[in-house]
């Protein structure tokens, strides 16, 4: 089990105070660079949704990825289309044994969890890949480990207050320089959108779009 939690953690150290906490708590490594310097915490992680944004497709970033880190090579296949992105991760798997090296594992970050897991189970071991490790994360707690234990996710819950002191928000890369960033995916009822948008202040902080909060988006269309 890791901790992914220092994007989320509240106040000034936060975050390094979660990331002791929780290797302390049993947590086998961070994410946290700096709590891994200070306290002698192993510091692991994969790569970002972002990275895979910066490539003209996932297949392109993949095979990038895994030039960069050979010996460390644990995908995120979420990105658009998860099953989709563990098919990808398959071919860059089979390049990988080419050069004499292994795909560690992907990474599963949203959707049901649960469900999706299996499915790539099936797909990884179709493939002749069962040595291949399948990562879950996300807003997992106890609780929520718990509930997939029996059904038989590195987390964020650990390091912010619950309730109403946490927003689940997502960030997405909408425009590169040499090509578009806008994609969609649908796991599970999952949506995301990351084409280009304008921000505006809600004039009333009363409209549907907004949802009382104050601050909404149009979305900008490139063609």
């Amino acid at each position: 089990m890791l901790e992914f939690g220092l994007r989320r953690a509240q106040g000034i150290d936060g975050g390094l105070a979660a990331s002791r906490a929780a290797f302390i708590g049993g947590c086998a490594a961070t994410s946290n660079v700096l709590a891994g310097t200070l306290f002698d915490i192993p510091v692991k992680g994969t790569h970002a949704h972002s990275w895979v944004m910066a490539f003209p497709d996932e297949r392109q970033a993949f095979q990038a990825y895994a030039a960069a880190q050979p010996h460390n090579c644990i995908l995120l296949v979420d990105t658009y289309q998860t099953l989709t992105g563990v098919r990808h991760a398959i071919e860059v798997a089979g390049q990988l044994r080419q050069r004499g090296q292994r795909l560690l594992g992907i990474r599963l970050d949203s959707g049901d969890l649960a469900a999706l897991s299996r499915q790539a189970r099936t797909l990884l071991d179709e493939a002749g890949l069962p040595d291949v490790a399948i990562v879950a994360s996300g807003d997992l707690d106890e609780q929520e480990i718990a509930r997939l234990r029996r059904r038989g996710r590195t987390s964020t819950s650990g390091a912010s207050a619950r309730g109403w002191s946490r927003r689940t928000t997502s960030q997405r890369s909408a425009a590169s320089t040499n090509w578009p960033c806008c994609g969609m995916t649908r796991d599970s009822g999952t949506i995301k959108s990351n084409c280009p948008k304008t921000a505006r202040r809600c004039p009333t902080r009363a409209c549907c779009r907004c949802g009382g909060g104050g601050l909404t988006t149009d979305v900008r269309w490139q063609t």
